[in-house]
């Protein structure tokens, strides 16, 4: 199925690069985000053909579901690391907590 299909970190890139940049629009309530998503997989499906990566095209849907996954495990990366520099916990164990708790994410640096 296309949602369980893995994205290569390029396509992951693009499809992240993507989303900010209409983020503005993802906002604003009186547009429809169907609307933000269409254009958001036409300019994916268009780069991964570009890139040379056609088994990496994706539907809306699929590209919805992926970049929530992906803003999920970076909220999550985000609060760990808060809340590891309020406990005053040191690099070693914030790269324990972060390797049991926050799956690959592309957007989440690695330490």
């Amino acid at each position: 199925e296309e949602n369980k299909r893995e994205m290569c970190d390029d396509a992951c890139r693009t499809l992240v690069s993507l989303c900010l940049e209409a983020q503005s629009k993802m906002d604003n309530k009186s547009d429809k985000n169907e609307n933000v998503w269409d254009h958001i997989t036409a300019a994916y499906n268009k780069r991964m053909m570009s890139l040379g990566l056609h088994e990496m095209q994706r539907s809306v849907e699929s590209l919805e579901s992926k970049f929530s996954r992906e803003q999920g495990q970076f909220r999550m990366y985000c609060n760990l690391r808060a809340a590891a520099a309020q406990s005053g916990a040191d690099r070693e164990a914030l790269g324990t907590c972060l390797t049991k708790n926050v799956a690959y994410c592309l957007m989440c640096p690695v330490s």
